[in-house]
């Protein structure tokens, strides 16, 4: 698995699902309505505006620091 590079690409081709879950539906053929572009990183808006367990709890859904998922690997929390 490879190190995250911040590109967007992952949430720009398929929302995960949890920006949903937290009121912001996604649109067909859209990147994930949670994508925040930060000057050349891209970073989940869920995460950024989240804190404590809630954070925590995100971090471990979307496997954040775990690698790139395009990539291969399995997550375990």
């Amino acid at each position: 698995m490879r190190a995250c590079t911040h590109c967007g690409k992952c949430c720009s081709g398929s929302p995960c699902g949890m920006a949903e879950r937290y009121g912001m539906p996604a649109a067909a053929n859209r990147p994930c309505p949670a994508l925040v572009r930060l000057g050349t990183r891209y970073l989940c808006g869920l995460v950024l505006n989240a804190t404590g367990k809630q954070r925590a709890e995100l971090i471990c859904a979307l496997r954040i620091g775990e690698g790139c998922h395009l990539w291969g690997g399995a997550a375990s929390c």
